[in-house]
């Protein structure tokens, strides 16, 4: 983990992660890997049009409800574009490297969810591993 990471988890300034980690001679953590996002799309002037902006970057459907266009229209528009379907990417992505590791209160502090939901997160986990 980054010593930024490191020190808002523990509530310390950076300085003191970093002289403690050089203390100890061991090298700084290697970046997490960023979560995807998507290409920025231009907005088109139109009826029903000047929502592409939002293709990607939320389902469909709330696209459908915040524009007040129909849904089919929406989906039409984003298969025109040729943009993939929204996936929602879980806060725990980043941090998967970390599932089994280190305690699940201090993963889900890391993520910003919940123990009981790192708890859930690592027992499905499990189970995939269990029925390979």
């Amino acid at each position: 983990m980054s010593d930024q990471e490191i020190a808002k988890l523990a509530g310390v300034q950076v300085t003191t992660i970093r002289a403690l980690r050089e203390a100890f001679s061991l090298e700084p953590a290697a970046l997490l890997p960023e979560l995807p996002k998507p290409a920025p799309i231009q907005d088109y002037p139109g009826p029903w049009l000047g929502y592409e902006s939002l293709i990607g970057t939320m389902s469909v459907a709330k696209i459908s409800r915040a524009v007040g266009v129909p849904f089919s229209v929406v989906e039409q528009r984003q298969k025109f574009l040729g943009i993939p379907p929204y996936q929602r990417v879980s806060r725990v992505t980043r941090y998967e490297h970390l599932l089994g590791v280190v305690p699940n209160n201090v993963l889900a502090k890391l993520a910003g969810v919940t123990p009981a939901r790192i708890a859930d997160i690592r027992k499905r986990r499990e189970l995939e591993r269990g029925c390979s």
